[in-house]
């Protein structure tokens, strides 16, 4: 493995991405629809009327204890820490949808720009040009998810003091999810949206068919940071070890696809 090669097709990747407005464009805004604008839609209501929370839907979350403290809380401050836990399925969104944008273009944009003889004919192994591509999404996906998890968290504890009074994050589901998880469905999300792009000729056709594809990874990222809320972080753990398996098993399954004979033959 010759790191500078794979730092070589990072680099000229990472000048592409920077270079899209529209990629910067959904860097920015999604993670800060998912993270700002929707957690403010989540805790203004309850804030301002308490009564919007009193639901027999809701109050079904009530019987598990998701904090050491949860006897000692009243109901409304307990259905105030049950909307911040599902809050964090917004979070988990993030390293699901950014690949799309970004690793969807990995293969499928080097046949739409002529490119593809290029890399192809490149003296560089398979393995440096498929970590190349990764790196170029996984950076940026997880710095993007890490640093709106800033503002996620001050804007949680500001209703937090009011509500709770005291801060509710970072606990430690926080740095499980945020340290843990979220490399690791982004990693998956990543090797599934490049197997998408070395299997069309357009990063349209990428796109679509690696969202499709990426359907099944949402529903495990939804179970688990739900589920998660009721069976303790046990589950989380466990969870982890499964996304750990198949990010290997990804990433190994998407280097054994990345045949240049048949991709160079598909342009």
């Amino acid at each position: 493995m010759r790191w500078s090669k794979v730092w070589s097709i990072f680099r000229k990747e990472f000048d592409d991405v920077i270079k899209s407005k529209y990629i910067l464009f959904s860097l920015l805004i999604m993670p800060f629809l998912l993270l700002v604008i929707l957690p403010l839609t989540t805790y203004l209501p309850i804030m301002l009327d308490p009564s919007a929370t009193d639901s027999d839907d809701l109050s079904f979350f009530l019987d598990f204890k998701v904090t050491e403290n949860w006897a000692q809380l009243t109901e409304f401050q307990q259905l105030f820490i049950i909307f911040v836990e599902f809050n964090w399925i917004y979070y988990l969104l993030i390293p699901i949808i950014l690949p799309t944008i970004i690793a969807a273009d990995s293969f499928a944009g080097e046949k739409d720009r002529g490119t593809v003889e290029g890399l192809i004919a490149a003296p560089i192994t398979d393995n440096e040009i498929y970590l190349g591509k990764i790196s170029t999404s996984l950076i940026p996906t997880i710095a993007v998810t890490w640093i709106y998890s800033i503002p996620f968290v001050i804007i949680t504890n500001i209703f937090s003091q009011q509500i709770l009074e005291y801060n509710y994050l970072p606990n430690l589901r926080f740095f499980i999810l945020v340290f843990f998880v979220t490399p690791l469905a982004t990693v998956i999300s990543i090797n599934i949206m490049i197997w998408a792009s070395t299997r069309t000729s357009t990063t349209r056709d990428a796109q679509q068919f690696g969202s499709l594809l990426l359907l099944p990874l949402m529903l495990i990222l939804i179970n688990i940071a739900g589920l998660s809320v009721i069976f303790s972080n046990v589950y989380l753990l466990v969870g982890i070890v499964v996304m750990l398996i198949i990010s290997y098993g990804s990433y190994r399954f998407g280097l054994s696809l990345l045949d240049r004979e048949r991709w160079l033959a598909s342009t």
